[in-house]
């Protein structure tokens, strides 16, 4: 979890890398945050992004997504460790994307 805080900082270098597949790995609650972090960063261009969460990480991210505007494909089809609840941050969030 703490490598990809790694990872993201040095993806911030990197504005053209339009698709990130983190789907091996289930995010947890630091992983996530840089990966947050990177969706609000307006340096970088991510277009498609595909992971593996659990409620603490869909949580976290789903508070990113309102800050992103670049963000066009979000797969998370390998989420199996998500709960109702972690779906409904993410989806609480993606409303308010689609009306803004």
């Amino acid at each position: 979890d703490e490598d990809l805080g790694k990872l993201m900082q040095m993806l911030a270098n990197h504005s053209q890398l339009a698709d990130i597949s983190l789907h091996r790995f289930i995010l947890q609650k630091k992983g996530a945050a840089a990966l947050a972090s990177s969706l609000e960063n307006p340096q970088l261009c991510m277009r498609k992004l595909r992971l593996n969460l659990n409620d603490e990480g869909a949580a976290i991210l789903a508070n990113a997504l309102g800050e992103n505007n670049t963000l066009h494909e979000l797969d998370l089809s390998w989420n199996d460790n998500v709960t109702l609840e972690g779906w409904n941050s993410i989806l609480a969030h993606l409303d308010l994307c689609s009306s803004s």
